[in-house]
């Protein structure tokens, strides 16, 4: 017979190379708690594959970089989502067999989105007007004034 802690849903927190810092508060991790059972890998790396094998069978909810081909999300019946906290799209998620079977597949990168346009126009205004430069220039005390200024 199962027991009670083996019908808790669990939540997969593999976030490498993300910190605990960059995707865990403790409001976070008490909606995630009160939803189910958090198990984390902060160890480096991503999770062990012995231990994401024996969470699998509870696990619905993925938050990281795990690795998930067809094969191991067929031994996850209960997976409703998988969210990418790296941002960027690995060959490490068999896309078609989450399709097929439903699974939600989301990313953070929505979430990056302004900072990297900031960060962009930033630069680009930068690079038009020369600013790092001037800036290092007043720094070093070599900053030209007047016309010797307007380059």
């Amino acid at each position: 017979m199962a027991s009670r802690a083996d019908q808790v849903p669990v939540v997969l927190l593999d976030p490498w190379p993300r910190s605990r810092a960059m995707v865990l508060d403790a409001a976070v991790e008490a909606a995630i708690a009160a939803f189910g059972e958090l198990h984390a890998h902060w160890e480096g790396g991503r999770m062990p594959d012995a231990r994401v094998e024996a969470l699998l069978p509870r696990t619905v909810l993925v938050l990281g970089q795990t690795h998930l081909p067809a094969e191991r999300l067929a031994r996850a019946p209960h997976l409703r989502a998988v969210v990418n906290l790296k941002g960027n799209w690995e060959p490490h998620l068999d896309y078609a067999a989450c399709r097929a079977r439903g699974i939600e597949v989301l990313s953070i990168a929505p979430a990056m989105a302004p900072a990297v346009a900031e960060w962009v126009l930033g630069a680009i205004l930068d690079r038009l007007r020369g600013l790092a430069e001037a800036d290092r220039a007043m720094r070093e005390g070599r900053e030209a004034y007047g016309l010797a200024g307007n380059r």
